[in-house]
């Protein structure tokens, strides 16, 4: 009863340290949203990340410009309305220089206008 007991033992300590690697490495990949890849979106030009991802829910074009992206993100919560109050949506947004993907970051609230 006793090997049982130890290897039972054993055994869930080794699925639990499978996790916690498994959870790390996933972890490492997705820093900022568990949805979206940084580290695949950070280099990868813009016509990458659509075939991926799909369509961008937002586009800001550079100043002057009707081709260049600045700036695109996508929506990862829609904002709520409720009897305790009202959350704001939150966007991942994705920022290009001569498109090519080079920063990402979460952003609460509004496009702006």
């Amino acid at each position: 009863m006793k090997i049982f007991k130890s290897n039972a033992f054993i055994s869930f300590g080794l699925a639990a340290l499978i996790l916690l690697i498994v959870g790390g490495f996933y972890w490492y990949d997705h820093p900022t949203h568990f949805k979206y890849n940084d580290r695949f979106i950070i280099g990868n030009q813009v016509s990458s990340i659509i075939d991926k991802y799909g369509k961008f829910d937002k586009i800001f074009y550079v100043e002057d410009s009707t081709t260049e992206i600045y700036s695109a993100g996508y929506i990862v919560e829609d904002a709520k309305v409720s009897f305790f109050g009202t959350s704001i949506e939150k966007y991942y947004m994705i920022y290009f220089k001569d498109g090519i993907a080079i920063s990402v970051v979460i952003m609460i609230g509004g496009w702006g206008g």
